[in-house]
């Protein structure tokens, strides 16, 4: 009658320990796809700040750079348009100049030689001045607007330095977050492994099954502590 109960209990033990033993199997395969699905959160974290910091900082720098380029071919508009004016306003000085005394020369032609030699004296004078008025207003005109380009590239690269030092100010926090997160992420799939190897090692033992499981389920409350 003992041995009757004893093989019965020994059979008991048996199912309880192959029911450990499968649900030590079970906790194992949640562990790993409880990493599968850290690894695809991360790279869908990736992907998502790639999208949000690194494709527009790239869209930036070709910005800044378009912006370089447009100021360089305004400066050549610039210096082009300053000598055309300057080319047509000599001429037309010189025109006005020939018009107007041909004139008095043609209404004096029968004034006496020294009338005649007086007003070409006050021809060349009035040339004179005439130029040097205009050489003056020019040089005026040129100094002013080179003055005024000179500030507006300063200006214009002033607020190009600002835009590439905030640009790098914001890439180097995206990257200091992503390194951040990436350790976090790192750390948690070390500690998965970790209770991969230490499942796989001890898979026959019922009973450090039962200390891990109990360990497994109070993690979430730590996190949710934390």
């Amino acid at each position: 009658m003992d041995n009757k109960i004893l093989t019965e209990e020994a059979k008991e033990t048996e199912k309880e320990a192959g029911k450990e033993v499968e649900n030590g199997v079970s906790a194992s395969d949640e562990a790993i796809k409880a990493v599968e699905a850290m690894k695809a959160a991360a790279s869908a974290q990736q992907a998502e700040e790639d999208a949000v910091y690194i494709e527009p900082g790239m869209a930036w720098r070709k910005t800044l750079k378009s912006l370089e380029e447009e100021i360089e071919k305004e400066l050549g508009k610039a210096n082009a348009v300053v000598a055309d004016v300057i080319a047509k306003e000599k001429a037309k000085c010189k025109d006005a100049v020939a018009k107007e005394f041909a004139e008095k020369e043609a209404d004096m032609s029968k004034v006496h030689e020294e009338e005649t030699k007086k007003l070409t004296a006050e021809k060349e004078e009035a040339e004179k001045k005439l130029e040097e008025q205009h050489a003056q207003e020019l040089k005026e005109l040129t100094e002013k607007y080179e003055a005024e380009l000179k500030d507006s590239k300063e200006a214009h690269e002033a607020e190009l330095e600002k835009m590439k030092n905030l640009y790098d100010e914001q890439l180097a926090e995206v990257q200091e977050s992503f390194r951040e997160k990436t350790a976090g992420f790192r750390k948690e799939i070390d500690h998965y492994k970790e209770q991969i190897e230490v499942l796989m090692l001890h898979i026959d033992d019922p009973f450090v099954l039962q200390e891990i499981q109990m360990k497994q389920s109070q993690q979430p409350q730590e996190k949710e502590t934390e």
